[in-house]
C-alpha cells in the first residue's frame, strides 16, 4: 500500500480502508490509459477533433494522476493544507472532463454547430487569464466546469443536488486564508484564554473529512475519459497511438 502507518490505521479503525483501495485504484487506471506518443494518420484531415480532443483528455490525465499522487504524499505528510488544495483542484480537472463531454454529446445529438464545440475545446484547452499571445481566448468559468460535473449527476441519478458545486465551495474555504483555513492552526479556549497553537503535521484525525469529497471526484474521472474517447473513436479520426 503506498500510504503510511498513520494514515491506513485511522482509516482501519473507521472501517474506511476501502477508501485507500479506491485511491490506489484510480492510479493503476490512470497509468493504463498512458500513451506514449501520437502521430496523425492523415496529413491533412477534414477535421482536427478526433486529433485535439484526445490531445486535450490525455493531458487532462496526466494532470489528474499528477494531482491524485500529490494528495497521497500530503497525507502520508500529514500536510492536510496541501491534500485538501489537491483534492479542489482535482474537481476541477473533474469539471473540465464533464464539461466537454457535455458539449461533444449535444454536437453528436445535432444541438450544437461544430464551430461551437471548437470554440469550446479551444477555450478548454488554450484560454487562460495571462495572456502571453494576444489571440488567447479567456478560458471557461470555474463555476461553469464544477456545475457541469452536477449536471452530468442529475441526468445519471434524477438528483437535483448540486452536491459537487457545494463540495467546492467549502473546499475553497480552507485553500483561502479565511477563517476555517486559518482555525486550522491552532486551538482557541475561552474559558482560560488560553491558544495552543499547531506545528505543521499536527494534525486532527478529523480532518481526513476532505477524502470522502476526493474519491467523489476521482470515481468520475476515468469514466468520462472513456466515454469521451469513445465518441471521438466511433465518430472521429484518431491519430495512430503508441502506448
Amino acid at each position: 500500500m503506498i500510504f503510511k502507518k498513520h494514515i491506513t490505521k485511522y482509516f482501519s479503525s473507521n472501517g474506511r480502508i476501502d477508501d485507500l483501495k479506491r485511491i490506489e485504484e484510480a492510479i493503476k487506471e490512470h497509468k493504463k490509459h498512458f500513451i506514449i506518443k501520437t502521430q496523425s494518420k492523415l496529413e491533412k484531415p477534414e477535421r482536427l477533433l478526433g486529433e485535439n480532443g484526445l490531445l486535450y483528455i490525455q493531458r487532462t490525465l496526466y494532470r489528474s494522476q499528477v494531482i491524485i499522487e500529490g494528495v497521497v504524499l500530503s497525507l502520508n505528510n500529514r500536510n492536510v493544507l496541501m491534500a485538501i488544495l489537491g483534492v479542489r483542484s482535482h474537481i476541477e480537472i473533474t469539471g473540465t472532463l464533464t464539461y466537454l463531454h457535455k458539449r461533444l454529446k449535444s454536437f453528436y445529438a445535432g444541438n450544437i454547430s461544430y464551430e461551437d464545440l471548437d470554440r469550446s475545446l479551444y477555450r478548454l484547452s488554450l484560454g487562460g487569464k495571462v495572456k502571453d499571445h494576444s489571440d488567447m481566448p479567456d478560458p471557461i468559468g470555474v463555476m461553469d466546469l464544477i456545475d457541469s460535473i452536477d449536471d452530468y449527476y442529475k441526468k445519471i441519478s434524477g438528483s437535483k443536488e448540486k452536491m459537487f458545486r457545494v463540495a467546492y465551495d467549502n473546499l475553497s474555504e480552507f485553500c483561502h486564508p479565511n477563517c476555517f483555513g486559518l482555525f486550522m492552526g491552532s486551538d482557541v479556549f475561552p474559558e482560560t484564554r488560553e491558544v495552543i497553537y499547531h506545528k505543521p503535521g499536527e494534525i486532527n484525525e478529523e480532518n481526513y473529512w476532505f477524502v470522502s469529497l476526493f474519491l467523489m471526484s476521482i470515481a468520475t474521472t476515468i469514466p468520462i475519459y472513456n466515454n469521451i474517447f469513445e465518441m471521438l473513436e466511433k465518430n472521429e479520426v484518431l491519430p495512430n497511438i503508441f502506448r
